[in-house]
């Protein structure tokens, strides 16, 4: 009977959990497709070429707008930049964008203390 009861109690308490988490990571994923997934699958997509990439952490990603950016210079840009990137981050999103387009005229990279 104890066991029975104990089997029950943990296949409820995985259950829940795996549907708890479900949720949770649905949640994310909407959050942050913007701000994560999105700059992935352009960086993956060989449909569009750039004059201009951006990379960098959230000062990057926040503080430079690649619609002003073209309106001024003629170019096509777009920022790749991510909250809290490091080196191994731009290296990784670097590389994939290079795999999958031509080499950018410009790269700015915004690098600082953090």
């Amino acid at each position: 009977m104890y066991l029975k009861r104990l089997l029950i109690v943990v296949l409820l308490v995985m259950g829940l959990g795996y549907l708890v988490g479900a949720f949770f990571d649905y949640r994310y994923r909407q959050r942050m497709q913007y701000y994560v997934f999105d700059k992935m699958d352009i960086a993956s997509d060989q449909n569009q070429d750039f004059n201009i990439i951006f990379l960098g952490n959230s000062r990057i990603h926040g503080g430079i707008n690649p619609y002003y950016v073209d309106s001024l210079t003629g170019f096509r840009s777009y920022n790749l930049a991510i909250g809290a990137c490091d080196e191994e981050e731009m290296k990784l999103i670097t590389t994939v964008y290079l795999q999958h387009h031509q080499p950018p005229d410009f790269a700015v990279i915004g690098v600082d203390n953090s």
